[in-house]
C-alpha cells in the first residue's frame, strides 16, 4: 500500500483480536498473500536446486547438459508451483509434501528423457532433485509454520470483518462470525446503512464511518446483511461502497439476491457469498509489482544522465530546489507526496494545484517549458514508483482540491473514486489515447474517467506492457504537455 499522511498508530480506534489494538490492515500480513510468498520462494527453490544439480558436475561425470537440464528444472518448479497451492498451513502436511516434491522430480526427469539425456544422469539428477529441493522445501515450510503460529498469536493475521445492516440478519451474522476463534476472524463491529431512532445501541457508526475505516486500512472484509427482500437497500449499499478496496461478501440469508457468478466461502463455519475483491490481487499483484520496481530502477538507471542535464539547467536557469513535492490522492484514497521536477518560478509553484497550468502560463520558466513539453519533469515520480506510492502504469493521480468549472472534480462524475482501486501510474491508457494536459470541464474528465475505469476492469500486464510503449510512441512523435 501507499505511504501517505494517515496516522501510523491506530491502536486508538477500537480493540483488536485476542484483546490486541486493531492493526492497520496491509496486504503484506494477509495469509493468503503469505501462502503466496512461500510458494514463490518453493517455486524459486526447486529450479535454483535443479540448475545447480546441472553445473554441480561436468556432463561426463553424470550431470544432465546443461539445456534440457534447465528445462527439467523449470518443469520441476512449474509442477510444484501448480501442485502445492495452499497446502502449507498451520501444520507441515508432510504427505502432501512428499508427493509434491516426487511428482516435480518425475516431472523433470521425463523432461530430461525427452532430451535424450542418459538414464543412469536422469536417475542421478530426480534423486537429486528429490531429496535436496525436498530438504529446503520442508525448512521452509517448517518456518513458514513457525511464521504463521506467531501471527495468529499476536492477532496480525486475523480478518477484520464489519458487518452492515441494522436488523436481525445482521445481528445472526455478527453473531457467527464473533463465535469464531478470534485470532482468525475478528468483527470490527456493526455499521448500519444510516443512522435513525432504531439503530443498535452497539453499532460502531454509519455508513460513513465504514468508509473512513475502509480508508484508514483497518477493514479487510465487508459483509453485507441486510434484511432479505430489500434488493433496493442492497444495490445502494453496493453502489455506496463501490470506491472500497476491500472484499464485499453477501450474509448467507441473501442467497436469492446474490449473482450467478457469486462464490461461497466459509469463514470459520459462517458460509458468505463473495460478490466483489479488489481487481488486482494474489500473483498479478506480485508480478506487477516485480515489474514496477525493476522497471523503476533500470528507468533511473538508463536515464541517469537526462536527469542530471535537466537538474543542471534548472540549477542554472532560476532559483530554488530542483524537485517539489505537491499532494495527490493515491490507492485507496490515500494522500502522498509526488515528487516532480521544478518547472515553475520558485514562488509561483503550486503545491495544493489551486491553479491548473494553462499553454503560456506566466508561472513556467522557460526550461519549465521544455521539460513540460517533453515530460521529462514527470521523471523523480520514479521514486514515488520505488517507494510504493505509485506504479509505472495507472490512473494519473490529481491532488485533493483540484476544481474543474468550480467544483470539485470528485463530484462532477459518478464512480470518480473508483479509480483509486489501483496504484496511480506514471502514464495510463488515457495519457497513451492522447487525454493530457489541464482538464477543463465536465467532459474531459468524464472521458479520463472513461478510460481509467476500462484499465481496472481490463487490466493484465500485457496492457501495460502495451501503454509503456504506447506512451514512448507519443512521446517519441511530440507530447503534450503544457
Amino acid at each position: 500500500m501507499s505511504g501517505g499522511l494517515d496516522h501510523e498508530d491506530l491502536s486508538f480506534l477500537s480493540p483488536g483480536a485476542a484483546g490486541r489494538p486493531l492493526r492497520q490492515r496491509t496486504g503484506r500480513w494477509q495469509l493468503p498473500l503469505l501462502h503466496v510468498w512461500l510458494s514463490l520462494a518453493e517455486t524459486s527453490a526447486a529450479f535454483m536446486v535443479g540448475v545447480g544439480l546441472v553445473f554441480a558436475h561436468p556432463a561426463g561425470l553424470g550431470s544432465p547438459p546443461p539445456e534440457p537440464g534447465v528445462l527439467a528444472a523449470l518443469m520441476a518448479a512449474l509442477v510444484l508451483r501448480s501442485t502445492g497451492k495452499r497446502t502449507a498451513g498451520r501444520r507441515l502436511r508432510f504427505s502432501a509434501w512428499a508427493c509434491q516434491i516426487v511428482a516435480a522430480g518425475v516431472a523433470g526427469g521425463v523432461v530430461l528423457l525427452l532430451g535424450d539425456v542418459p538414464p543412469d544422469a536422469v536417475m542421478r539428477w530426480v534423486a537429486g532433485e528429490v531429496l535436496v529441493a525436498g530438504a529446503v522445501i520442508g525448512l521452509l515450510r517448517l518456518a513458514f509454520t513457525r511464521l504463521v503460529a506467531l501471527m495468529l498469536g499476536d492477532g496480525r493475521l486475523a480478518t477484520h470483518i464489519a458487518v452492515v445492516g441494522d436488523g436481525p440478519a445482521a445481528a445472526r451474522t455478527m453473531a457467527r462470525l464473533s463465535a469464531t476463534d478470534p485470532h482468525l476472524l475478528h468483527v470490527i463491529g456493526q455499521y448500519v446503512p444510516a443512522q435513525g431512532p432504531w439503530s443498535p445501541p452497539h453499532a460502531r457508526g454509519t455508513l460513513r464511518t465504514l468508509l473512513s475505516d475502509c480508508r484508514l486500512g483497518v477493514v479487510d472484509t465487508i459483509v453485507l446483511a441486510v434484511e432479505p427482500g430489500d434488493a433496493e437497500g442492497l444495490r445502494r449499499l453496493q453502489a455506496t461502497l463501490r470506491p472500497c478496496i476491500q472484499e464485499v461478501y453477501l450474509a448467507a440469508e441473501l442467497i436469492a439476491e446474490a449473482p450467478e457468478t457469486a462464490q461461497v466461502r466459509a469463514f470459520g463455519s459462517t458460509p458468505l457469498m463473495l460478490v466483489r475483491e479488489p481487481p488486482i490481487r494474489g500473483w498479478p499483484r506480485l508480478a506487477k509489482l516485480a515489474m514496477d520496481q525493476v522497471g523503476a530502477l533500470m528507468l533511473l538507471t538508463a536515464l541517469s544522465g537526462v536527469l542530471l542535464a535537466v537538474a543542471i539547467a534548472i540549477r542554472l536557469e532560476t532559483p530554488g530546489p530542483l524537485m517539489f513535492r505537491q499532494l495527490r490522492v493515491g490507492y485507496n484514497n490515500k494522500l502522498f507526496y509526488m515528487y516532480k521536477f521544478r518547472s515553475m518560478h520558485d514562488g509561483a509553484t503550486d503545491r495544493m494545484a489551486k491553479q491548473q497550468t494553462v499553454r503560456g502560463d506566466m508561472r513556467v520558466t522557460r526550461v519549465g517549458r521544455v521539460i513540460r513539453r517533453l515530460s521529462l519533469d514527470e521523471l523523480p515520480q520514479l521514486l514515488n514508483v520505488l517507494r510504493g506510492e505509485m506504479s509505472l502504469v495507472g490512473p494519473r493521480p490529481h491532488a485533493p482540491g483540484t476544481s474543474v468549472s468550480g467544483q470539485r472534480i470528485h463530484t462532477l462524475v459518478y464512480d470518480y473514486d473508483c479509480r483509486h482501486l489501483v496504484l496511480p501510474g506514471l502514464t495510463g491508457l488515457a495519457q497513451m489515447r492522447g487525454l493530457r494536459g489541464g482538464l477543463q470541464d465536465r467532459q474531459q474528465v468524464a472521458e479520463r474517467l472513461d478510460a481509467d475505469l476500462e484499465y481496472i476492469r481490463t487490466w493484465s500486464l500485457w496492457l501495460d506492457l502495451k501503454i509503456l510503449i504506447g506512451t514512448l510512441v507519443a512521446e517519441i512523435r511530440g507530447g503534450r504537455g503544457c
